[in-house]
């Protein structure tokens, strides 16, 4: 276990720093290579684990920790379900030699739009397997592994139109209450939209900061509360 701060940086830097990217439902690995490409040209070793557009429970647990065993990732980070799939093992990640998990946008605690979706015409979209992720609280059983979470809290024009029962504090589709949780050991809120949480530098930025340390930026966390 590593006991201090500096001690991620060294960490990273001897580990090559390998990072995990997971997309979320209805993506692919290709919404994902604007912050793979930042992560490159940083110096990181980049891996993908793309799951099915309608996946099953083992697409979503058994093969997901089959890829993290395979590439041994010093860090995973997911992008709304992506992220769910990261808290819910976080327990076999921490097994497995994982270091740092973040999540991006991810309703960890609820997920509405996922409530909406399934009880609409469009319902047969989601897969039970999904359902069975995004709908109940996520229950996460700790280790070593730090856990952070960025929010979103800008819904952009597009997904304002696109969603408008979803208006308020959030990123567009999922609401910043959704992304709290007991057993995060960071979050902060940042001005993205669900979409742009993959592609924004500032949200780079503080995920590039949380990889090293352990942590994001001080005086952000601090503004969060």
């Amino acid at each position: 276990m590593l006991k201090k701060e500096s001690d991620y940086g060294r960490f990273v830097m001897k580990n090559k720093r390998k990072a995990l990217l997971i997309h979320g439902f209805l993506g692919n690995s290709y919404v994902m290579q604007l912050l793979a490409l930042r992560l490159r040209t940083s110096g990181y070793t980049v891996v993908f684990y793309d799951y099915p557009m309608y996946p099953s429970m083992e697409d979503l647990t058994t093969n997901f920790l089959k890829k993290v065993e395979e590439e041994k990732p010093y860090a995973v980070i997911g992008h709304s379900l992506g992220g769910v799939m990261i808290a819910k093992q976080l327990r076999p990640l921490d097994d497995l030699g994982v270091k740092v998990a973040v999540c991006l946008g991810s309703p960890l605690s609820r997920c509405i739009l996922a409530e909406i979706i399934t009880k609409s015409p469009i319902g047969f979209l989601v897969s039970d397997a999904v359902k069975q992720m995004l709908i109940p609280k996520t229950e996460i059983h700790e280790g070593n592994i730090r856990l952070g979470m960025i929010a979103g809290k800008n819904s952009g024009l597009f997904l304002k139109l696109l969603f408008p029962y979803l208006r308020g504090n959030g990123d567009g589709l999922v609401r910043l209450k959704e992304t709290d949780h007991e057993k995060l050991t960071h979050r902060i809120e940042l001005n993205a939209d669900h979409l742009t949480l993959i592609s924004s530098a500032l949200v780079y930025e503080q995920l590039e900061y949380f990889i090293s340390l352990g942590r994001f930026s001080p005086w952000l966390e601090e503004q969060n509360g």
